[in-house]
């Protein structure tokens, strides 16, 4: 027998209501949870799986989508320029249980990306990969992450100092760079150990194309000077009455609010950055003009 009209109806529309809510919740959290870059560099530095869920940061990524009503999530894989995640019981995809053989989580992914671009800072692309309304076993999301922006922020003071250091002079030993840093031997080479899973040096720690370019580039004028301030959990632990007397997290946190695979990069992407950045007042600015030039190149490839 046929489905009634009005009951598809109310069906379609209980179906857009909940859609509704979930990116309410969603864009007002986002709008209320920047992340310090100190915060965003600890999480991007983790070079193995258990380390990232461990974090910090990760513990309210989680919290946030579970709350916002985007399901359980898992971190499955973690890279110096993507990070992947599951959700095996998904409370998007129930949303459609007519669908079949398509990909329907598109809220999901979106809130993903928007929360790496707008409160952790990393230009990203998001994307569902499989879907349990495509026959997955799980709804898994990828954020690939523009190597530019992680750059900016995995890299502290004292790292763009030590590209500087040897973009003047490669033949330095573990000693003198200590010496010249003010630091200690066994700091010096746990970030050369970055820069080198980052490609900015070789496996001998001396600086690749990329890091070249970079020493010239991105640790002098073009290196932002990076705020300080509370991170978003900080004030939820703070307002315990809040949360308590709340129906969600959203609402409690609203109302307070008032060894690793390497990741391919495409060298002659950054390097060629080189003239771009001439013409650059700032860091920002120039990852905006990269930015804007990955979408006019998209919408030319789509016509």
């Amino acid at each position: 027998m046929a489905e009634e009209p009005f009951s598809s109806f109310a069906k379609t529309l209980v179906t857009l209501q909940k859609l509704t809510k979930i990116e309410s919740g969603v864009s007002q959290i986002i709008s209320s949870s920047r992340v310090p870059h100190a915060e965003t560099r600890k999480f991007l530095r983790c070079e193995r799986l258990e380390q990232g869920i461990n974090t910090p940061l990760f513990q309210f990524i989680r919290k946030m989508v579970k709350d916002v009503g985007l399901g359980d999530m898992e971190m499955v894989e973690i890279g110096q320029f993507k990070h992947v995640y599951s959700i095996r019981s998904n409370p998007v995809a129930s949303l459609y249980p007519e669908v079949q053989n398509k990909k329907t989580c598109y809220v999901t992914s979106d809130a993903f990306s928007q929360f790496y671009s707008k409160d952790m800072g990393l230009v990203n692309t998001g994307e569902e990969v499989e879907c349990i309304n495509a026959g997955d076993q799980a709804c898994v999301f990828e954020i690939n992450l523009q190597p530019l922006g992680v750059y900016q922020i995995v890299l502290d003071r004292t790292d763009r100092r030590l590209v500087e250091v040897l973009g003047k002079n490669a033949k330095l030993d573990i000693g003198s760079l200590a010496d010249e840093l003010l630091l200690e031997p066994g700091e010096v080479e746990y970030r050369l150990e970055i820069l080198r899973r980052y490609h900015l040096t070789d496996d001998d720690f001396s600086l690749t194309k990329i890091g070249t370019t970079y020493s010239r580039y991105g640790t002098g004028p073009l290196a932002e000077k990076e705020e300080d301030f509370p991170p978003p959990w900080e004030n939820i632990s703070a307002m315990a009455s809040s949360v308590a007397g709340a129906g969600s997290f959203a609402e409690a946190f609203l109302g307070a609010a008032e060894s690793t695979p390497t990741w391919e990069v495409d060298e002659a992407e950054i390097i060629n950055l080189a003239e771009e950045a001439k013409k650059s007042k700032s860091f920002a600015e120039l990852l905006s003009h990269q930015i804007n030039k990955g979408d006019e190149d998209g919408d030319e490839g789509g016509n």
